[in-house]
């Protein structure tokens, strides 16, 4: 696939994600491979889609109302690298962050 074909994919998935988490968790099994590496933005990796479906549903957990906006986004043989924003409202435990903001 073209690197303009995986930045597609790319912006495909964050569209599904700002649909909500049901959205974003059945277009995983089409867009993903099952052998997929999710390097987040705490440094840490996340292997595999059923750990990457369920990092995305503790995010969701945490901010029920997320939005996604694609800042930057790179692509190269079949790998993409893209730079975001996101935004939404705590209202949940996240990362070991028991207590919610509410902002």
């Amino acid at each position: 696939m073209s690197a303009e074909g995986i930045k597609a994919l790319g912006r495909r998935y964050i569209g599904e994600l700002n649909k909500g988490k049901a959205a974003a968790l059945a277009a995983m099994d089409e867009l993903y491979a099952t052998d997929l590496v999710f390097h987040g933005g705490d440094g840490g990796e996340t292997r595999g889609i059923e750990n990457y479906k369920r990092y995305i549903r503790e995010f969701f957990r945490a901010f029920p109302d997320l939005y996604w906006t694609i800042d930057d986004m790179i692509a190269e043989a079949h790998k993409m690298l893209a730079r975001f924003t996101f935004t939404g409202t705590n209202t949940g435990e996240f990362i070991g962050m028991p207590l919610p903001t509410g902002r």
